[in-house]
């Protein structure tokens, strides 16, 4: 593929996936490559350059879920030919992972409590409160990896939910009640 072609199928793709997100939508051109093609002669003979491949990878950033199917429907049906893959990722993280240290904190505590008042203690006061073992990555998860372009029909993609521990230690004074 030549690269003047290349420019124009992208330009199409871009076009037709703004046209369905928006202008302000996230697409970033994220790879660029042009690769010799060689026609290889006979025995003896020298290899030489036919023609170039030309690829140029876009990620597309949607919040919205029900656009995933849409937005690989339309860059298809607009001219592009792979879909390396889709991932479902989250978008701050550390809201989630403050959210699990803060349940964990609470659980830690009430089982602390439990544990007390079975053995007919009450805790005087929290010495330490860490969180143990590592910390849980950012949720990601890849669910396609499609090398051929899907047909006319609409693209179904399933998202899946994601998991996000933390855990923490408390280590209290007590006392006798």
């Amino acid at each position: 593929m030549q690269t003047t072609q290349n420019a124009r199928q992208i330009d199409s793709v871009l076009t037709a996936l703004h046209k369905l997100l928006g202008v302000d939508a996230d697409i970033k051109t994220i790879n660029y490559t042009l690769s010799p093609d060689y026609q290889y002669r006979p025995i003896g003979g020298k290899a030489s350059v036919s023609s170039y491949t030309a690829m140029n990878v876009v990620r597309v950033v949607v919040d919205d879920l029900e656009k995933v199917g849409p937005v690989i429907d339309t860059a298809t049906q607009a001219g592009a030919n792979h879909v390396e893959s889709v991932r479902f990722t989250v978008r701050d993280p550390q809201l989630l992972h403050s959210q699990a240290i803060r349940e964990a904190a609470l659980k830690a505590k009430a089982n602390a409590d439990a544990l007390a008042s079975a053995l007919n203690l009450r805790i005087v006061r929290t010495l330490t409160v860490e969180e143990i073992g590592e910390p849980s990555n950012a949720p990601d998860m890849s669910v396609m990896d499609s090398r051929d372009a899907p047909g006319p029909a609409p693209t179904p993609i399933q998202s899946g939910s994601f998991v996000v521990t933390a855990n923490v230690a408390l280590t209290v004074e007590v006392a006798a009640r």
